[in-house]
C-alpha cells in the first residue's frame, strides 16, 4: 500500500469532502428489505483522519401488502480513517451513528461500521463502494431491530 498524500498545505476547500450514496441490506430480515439514500459532508483533519456529518433517508420495504413500507430520516455523524492506497483506490475504515428526526414512521438509532473503497480515476470525482455491518435499534413498537451486512455505492467529491 502506498502512503496517502499529505493535506497539511491544502486550503480549507481542498480538505472538504462530500459523499452521496445509495445503500441496501444484502439480505432480507423478517420480510423487510432496508435501503437508504444518504449524504456525508466532511472535513479531513489530517492526511488520513476525517470527520463528517451525515443525513440519510431510509426505507424498509415489506413483502406483505399490509405494511408496504416504512420511512425515516436520520441525522448523525461519523469518523473515518484512510488505511492506505492500492493503485488509484483509497481504502477507508469508517463508522457513523444516526438517529431519526421529525415525524417518521420508523423511529430508530442506526450504527454503521464499514470498509470503503474510494476509486479515484480523476481529481474531481471518485466512485465509492463500501461493505460493512449495520445495526438499527428500532424505537417503534412492533418493529424489530435490524442487524446485517450493508453495502453502498455512490460518488464522492
Amino acid at each position: 500500500m502506498q502512503n496517502v498524500k499529505d493535506n497539511s498545505n491544502n486550503s480549507f476547500i481542498d480538505r472538504m469532502m462530500l459523499n452521496l450514496d445509495f445503500g441496501t441490506a444484502l439480505y432480507k430480515q423478517k420480510e423487510r428489505q432496508v435501503m437508504s439514500f444518504g449524504a456525508d459532508l466532511g472535513f479531513k483533519i489530517t492526511k488520513k483522519f476525517y470527520m463528517f456529518a451525515t443525513a440519510e433517508r431510509m426505507l424498509a420495504l415489506y413483502d406483505n401488502p399490509e405494511n408496504s413500507y416504512l420511512s425515516t430520516t436520520n441525522l448523525g455523524g461519523g469518523l473515518g480513517y484512510t488505511l492506505g492506497r492500492v493503485g488509484y483506490i483509497d481504502i477507508d475504515l469508517y463508522g457513523k451513528v444516526g438517529a431519526s428526526v421529525g415525524h417518521t414512521d420508523w423511529k430508530n438509532v442506526t450504527y454503521d461500521a464499514r470498509l470503503m473503497f474510494r476509486i479515484k480515476r480523476c481529481k474531481l470525482i471518485n466512485v465509492n463502494v463500501s461493505i460493512g455491518y449495520r445495526h438499527i435499534n428500532s424505537r417503534t413498537a412492533g418493529i424489530d431491530n435490524y442487524n446485517g451486512v450493508f453495502g453502498t455505492i455512490g460518488f464522492g467529491f
